[in-house]
């Protein structure tokens, strides 16, 4: 009888398997990747800390709900390191990507968003290449714009006679600010109006720029998976639903920027 137990154990666990529905063993661990994104993840250069919105969710409320220990990256790194990473499968997860159905073929995105954002312009208050208002194109072809290299681009910004100043470095929007306020570029673009204004707040500027949102819907914010950890992407969706992620991500968000546009 024993034996006969024994057996029917043992092939329910295969079964379980084939299906990809066994369990995650106690302390399984995700190798996490992320860039310098504030408010959302980085690494505090004055603690050696990471934090963040999404840091904070993905320990306090996720990694439990998964069964899971997240191994974060030592430092943050590029994007396009990043993506090749997990297409090798170097690493399990990105913390932080907008969403495009280029990348959704070769990535696992998370089935929802942590949350949506308004791409926007930042300008220094009170120079000649601020704008008050962005309704088409030509009304930024005259600047030059600062970005990140081989970053996403939100479809109003992807036309190629738009005059790019790219750097290529993890806290790209902090070293654009700094760009602006030099006088090196005319304005500093951003998928997330958000991270702009909080990266002006930490650098005690919020009562020198203007930021202009850009006239296209808004951009949708995910973890991505690579192909080789798909088990892990469906794992990461039953628990964000069961926490209520997008309601519960802009409650800690609030904690961490207090502004109108959180809502």
């Amino acid at each position: 009888m024993k034996k006969t137990s024994y057996f029917l154990l043992l092939k329910l666990i295969v079964i379980l398997c084939v299906m990809g529905t066994a369990p995650r063993s106690q302390g399984a661990e995700i190798r996490i990747s992320y860039f310098n994104s504030i408010p959302h993840v980085y690494l505090d250069k004055d603690t050696g800390q990471l934090k963040g919105a999404v840091y904070d969710l993905l320990e306090k409320h996720i990694a439990g709900r998964m069964n899971v220990k997240f191994r974060w990256d030592s430092e943050p790194s590029g994007i396009a390191r990043q993506l090749k990473n997990l297409g090798d499968g170097e690493r399990d997860a990105m913390a932080l990507l907008t969403y495009s159905p280029e990348r959704a073929r070769d990535y696992e995105y998370s089935s929802k968003p942590y949350f949506e954002a308004q791409p926007g312009l930042l300008f220094r208050q009170g120079s000649q290449s601020a704008l008050k208002t962005i309704s088409k194109i030509k009304d930024i072809l005259h600047l030059k714009i600062g970005y990140a290299k081989n970053t996403y681009l939100s479809e109003f910004m992807r036309y190629s006679i738009i005059k790019w100043d790219m750097v290529g470095h993890p806290d790209f929007i902090l070293a654009n600010i700094e760009r602006l306020m030099r006088g090196r570029i005319d304005a500093v673009y951003s998928p997330d109006s958000t991270g702009l204004l909080y990266a002006a707040k930490k650098m005690n500027l919020e009562k020198e720029i203007l930021i202009i949102p850009l006239p296209e819907k808004p951009v949708e914010f995910h973890i991505v998976f690579s192909k080789h950890s798909k088990d892990d992407a469906d794992n990461f969706n039953r628990a964000f639903s069961a926490a209520e992620g997008e309601k519960l991500y802009l409650e800690i968000l609030k904690q961490y920027i207090d502004m109108p546009e959180v809502k």
